[in-house]
């Protein structure tokens, strides 16, 4: 299988950790996987319902218009209607003996980092979690991102150039993303006890890494209080919009400290400079 398949995605660094037990395991997953969420976009398999038809799951207060028993309907969603086929990828990873079932690691970025959220938040069989670049929609915080919110792509552009990323309701929060009940920090709490690692570029052009760094101190919280605080960590380089090859350092370096007991002495809390302007917020 190719696994650079993509002008914006890098191989990992395969010389370096030839004995690494989960290099195969992620390999298959950027390349699986990838096909596998194209299902995101509007060219879902054949079969499948359009966003647009799911319905809409009931149990919150609508946050526009106050009415009792609404949801919004977003591509979570999607995970739900595909399990039976990430289920048939899991199983055959859990069935083979190169690879380890108890050490499986879910990565993919920008689009695909966003399906890698999801993936991770909820299924329990991901040990690991790696989100790349993966921005509005992703990692990032809605009320850090796009606009006089902190710049790079917002809400407001996300739902102009790819509408079918989300539910159809998001788009009634635009320009008004304060109201929405909860942010992104949410779907990274929901990783918790588990591994999570959410990689960004600080010169990406679609991300922004106050936004990143805002969701991950939202969800410290929950690591703390399941006395894991180490299992959410964090990884910014120089550059742009692409998998480049420090994102897999830093990720495989995370696998290797808590999934192979190895000795690993850089950090993974390190956080991008504020800039000096910026309004400080709680996303809780």
């Amino acid at each position: 299988m190719k696994l650079n398949n993509s002008p914006f995605m890098t191989s990992p660094p395969m010389m370096t950790r030839p004995t690494l037990h989960t290099l195969v395991t992620l390999t298959l997953l950027v390349g699986w996987w990838s096909e596998l969420e194209t299902g995101l976009a509007a060219e879902a398999p054949a079969g499948f319902p359009a966003l647009g038809d799911l319905p809409v799951q009931a149990g919150l207060p609508d946050p526009l218009s106050g009415a009792d028993g609404q949801a919004i309907t977003t591509a979570a969603q999607w995970a739900a209607q595909r399990e039976r086929m990430k289920a048939i990828i899991q199983h055959y990873l859990q069935t083979q003996p190169f690879a380890d079932p108890a050490k499986i690691i879910a990565v993919g970025h920008s689009r695909l980092g966003k399906a890698t959220l999801i993936a991770g938040a909820f299924d329990e069989r991901f040990a690991l979690t790696a989100p790349a670049g993966s921005g509005c929609g992703g990692t990032g915080a809605y009320r850090f991102n796009g606009g006089t919110r902190g710049g790079k792509e917002g809400l407001e552009d996300a739902i102009k150039n790819f509408p079918q990323w989300f539910g159809p309701r998001m788009s009634g929060f635009c320009n008004q993303v304060e109201k929405l009940p909860f942010d992104q920090h949410w779907l990274l709490a929901l990783v918790a006890p588990r591994l999570c690692i959410p990689a960004d570029g600080l010169s990406d052009g679609c991300t922004n890494g106050n936004a990143l760094a805002k969701a991950y101190l939202g969800a410290k919280p929950v690591y703390d209080l399941l006395d894991v605080p180490d299992h959410l960590g964090i990884a910014f380089r120089a550059g742009g919009h692409l998998l480049a090859a420090e994102d897999w350092d830093a990720i495989l370096d995370f696998a290797d400290l808590h999934l192979r007991q190895r000795t690993i002495t850089r950090p993974f809390d390190q956080l991008p400079a504020a800039k000096k302007k910026s309004v400080v917020k709680d996303v809780r």
